[in-house]
């Protein structure tokens, strides 16, 4: 049987309030995908199980919920993480990453984030398109009633699902010339030119941060700063990960980032640290 149901745009904002809306200048290949759902009137589906009738929601067009991006987590929520949307379940959110905002980028890995799990971020898709295949592909794993539906939301959004592309990997960014991505238990990491880190081997050598003292990383990451800002950022970044220390010296440790990332040009990520603090200040306790 063939059945037809609109999808609500209620909730999608009008392209020129992207901005205002996210809390940041959104990447092109998101605002296409919204317009191109905005645009969309009817999806046609077929249900040889059961009849479904009723409105597509956004969640059912996309996959998430659109939310600001002041939906952060602290301690859970990396600055890197530019937040579009969310699960309306655990906490869970989806963002963009963004190492280095003061690089030019047409599209950005995506990720998500559990900060009821103690897991790393997450990789989602190398660029929102391939994301949103994978979010729509993981609905018809939940429910596989909802194959028809969620193949025909592809179709009208130019998207054809593929299981083959979604393989779990971590999130790397493309590495410039002359830069060095170090990996941190976020999932995140830290992305800078080579110089920023001091010394290659300092980074090479850097112990389990599980059996070294917490305060002797910090110590760390204080000597680090003015000659290697980014492998003091390296330090912070697994502390800020451990939720102790993190509860005990948050605001040193979130001076001390803002400091990193200043020195590395990058006051959007200072930003998001005083968002972060302004939403979910105290969501542990």
């Amino acid at each position: 049987m063939r059945v037809s149901a609109r999808i609500d745009t209620s909730s999608i904002p009008l392209p020129q309030r992207y901005a205002e809306y996210f809390g940041f200048a959104i990447p092109h290949s998101l605002a296409s995908l919204l317009d191109r759902t905005r645009a969309i009137k009817t999806v046609s589906w077929e249900s040889s199980s059961q009849q479904e009738t009723g409105d597509l929601d956004l969640y059912d067009a996309l996959g998430f919920y659109l939310t600001r991006n002041d939906f952060r987590y602290g301690g859970k929520t990396p600055p890197e993480v530019f937040v579009f949307g969310h699960m309306a379940c655990d906490g869970v959110h989806y963002g963009y990453i963004n190492h280095a905002p003061e690089l030019e980028s047409d599209d950005l890995p995506v990720g998500y984030c559990s900060p009821m799990d103690s897991e790393a971020i997450s990789f989602v898709g190398a660029d929102i398109r391939t994301a949103i295949e994978a979010l729509l592909w993981s609905k018809i794993q939940y429910d596989e009633d909802k194959r028809d539906m969620v193949m025909a939301v592809g179709k009208e959004l130019g998207i054809t699902l593929s299981q083959e592309r979604f393989d779990s990997q971590y999130i790397i960014p493309r590495v410039p010339s002359g830069w060095l991505h170090a990996m941190t238990a976020d999932g995140i990491g830290v992305l800078a030119e080579k110089r920023h880190f001091g010394s290659y081997e300092q980074v090479m050598e850097l112990p389990p941060y599980h059996i070294k003292e917490q305060e002797a990383v910090f110590e760390s990451a204080v000597n680090a700063l003015e000659s290697g800002p980014a492998l003091a950022l390296v330090h912070l970044r697994e502390l800020r990960w451990s939720s102790t220390i993190y509860d005990h010296d948050q605001e040193h440790i979130d001076d001390l980032m803002k400091q990193c990332y200043r020195r590395l040009g990058r006051e959007a990520l200072c930003a998001q640290l005083d968002i972060e603090m302004g939403s979910f200040p105290a969501w542990r306790n």
